[in-house]
């Protein structure tokens, strides 16, 4: 009877670090994901590469810059092309115009002004956005890694990335621990 009591003590302590990281998980998913915005939105959307410039200003109910493309590709034909990448779908070619490689130009995109580096397909939309796609130099290496530290985006997607990591950090320690404290408190109750 002793050992069950101690056995049940110790064995409190990696259910709690499991109910811990659920909660955690919970919290993360509630207060610091990216939201999904449903319901219609008035949104200005702009493509603008070397002397052209194309302004499409739209209703909508997509929540994610892809799903507005996709959107405007469907009824204005702009030549949309993706890929997908690490950061969620990218733009290949905008209106006939390809991304160059070799010259390293790329599309990126900001929203009222802020640019972000987050994939098109990640990055959520609200009523009012002015979303600027650019044909522009030197943003990307050839491993999708961000050359300018200028296109870390603002608000919420910065912050949904830097949370993002830390609440699953700290959830993959707490699970690791309750998993090793667990098996340690196993073997230690069949060898007495």
């Amino acid at each position: 009877m002793f050992y069950m009591k101690t056995f049940l003590k110790k064995a409190l302590i990696p259910v709690i670090a499991i109910i811990v990281a659920v909660t955690m998980a919970v919290i993360y998913a509630t207060c610091f994901a990216p939201k999904k915005i449903d319901g219609e939105k008035s949104v200005l959307v702009e493509i603008v590469y070397q002397e052209n410039s194309f302004k499409y200003d739209v209703d909508t109910n997509a929540e994610t810059v892809y799903e507005l493309l996709v959107e405007l590709d469907e009824t204005y034909d702009i030549g949309l092309v993706c890929e997908d990448s690490s950061y969620g779908k990218f733009i290949k070619s905008l209106k006939g115009v390809e991304q160059n490689e070799t010259q390293g130009i790329y599309y990126t995109y900001e929203i009222k002004g802020l640019d972000f580096a987050n994939g098109i397909s990640i990055q959520t939309i609200k009523d009012g956005d002015i979303i600027t796609f650019k044909y522009t130099k030197d943003t990307y290496d050839e491993n999708w890694n961000l050359v300018s530290s200028e296109l870390q985006g603002k608000g919420a997607v910065d912050s949904y990335v830097t949370y993002g990591v830390v609440f699953a950090s700290v959830i993959g320690v707490l699970v690791a621990l309750a998993l090793a404290y667990g098996l340690a408190i196993i073997i230690k109750s069949k060898k007495a």
